[in-house]
């Protein structure tokens, strides 16, 4: 772990280099913020502990660049200033983890770091999961996306298809109600086809009150096969879809019947 010291008294700074060598960390130090960015601008720094006050100005600006740069790089502040307006200032701006003041106690010092360090690692595991569940859901709905759009192709090709026959083609449910007709049958019960959907197939097509004696289509439901019948000199032929209540129904005319 690389720990940044920012601190222009030498003899704070040799003993606080001391103390976090001595707890693992590979220590680098600074004597003002100067020095501190050009380590930054070098590679990765886990965290960083700073004083607030220097000859030159104060750290605010070196934790803002950190907050917006290395947002999971620890920030904290030891200090023996006892400026309380400025202590605010850097906490809210610079968005501190810990604020230490000196004289310190090196235990609870080592152990304040830990726990930043332990903050920082669970906000970054957070962030990536964070990132991984955004992708997932990304993923998710561009296959939602491209699974809509073929299945509005299938559906064009289909309702192509349906209309290309000659002959008359409704799709049918249980309750004799339309849920799809081609241009054919919408021609012959003369009803615009967009209007068909939704209405009971007897009463569109054969323009009769209640269901036509000789219907296929119940039967052909129950026992999931085809069957036919000849309902006013019409034959139809009721086709029943897989484990399904609705039946493709074709209508053609013939000689006699009821």
């Amino acid at each position: 772990m690389r720990l940044l010291l920012v601190e222009e008294d030498e003899g704070c700074s040799r003993a606080l280099s001391r103390l976090f060598t001595r707890a693992g960390f590979e220590v680098l130090t600074a004597r003002n913020t100067n020095d501190a960015s050009s380590h930054l601008e070098k590679g990765k720094i886990d965290v960083v502990i700073s004083e607030m006050q220097f000859e030159d100005g104060d750290a605010i600006g070196l934790f803002e660049r950190l907050k917006e740069k290395a947002p999971f790089c620890g920030r904290i502040v030891l200090t023996g200033t006892t400026n309380f307006l400025k202590v605010q200032e850097t906490i809210n701006r610079g968005q501190i983890h810990a604020f230490f003041v000196k004289p310190w106690d090196n235990d609870a010092l080592v152990h304040g770091v830990f726990q930043v360090l332990e903050r920082m690692k669970l906000a970054l595991e957070n962030k990536e999961l964070q990132d991984e569940l955004l992708e997932q859901n990304r993923l998710l709905e561009q296959k939602v996306s491209e699974r809509t759009r073929l299945l509005e192709n299938a559906k064009k090709e289909l309702e192509l298809i349906f209309d290309a026959f000659e002959e008359p083609i409704a799709l049918i449910d249980s309750s004799f109600i339309v849920r799809r007709a081609n241009i054919a049958w919408a021609n012959v019960a003369g009803i615009d086809v967009r209007e068909v959907k939704g209405k009971k197939c007897f009463e569109a097509f054969f323009k009769k009150k209640r269901r036509c004696q000789n219907c296929p289509l119940k039967k052909s439901l129950k026992s999931q096969s085809a069957d036919f019948g000849i309902v006013f000199r019409t034959l139809v032929i009721a086709r029943p879809l897989k484990d399904g209540d609705m039946a493709i129904c074709s209508y053609t005319d013939v000689e006699g019947g009821e």
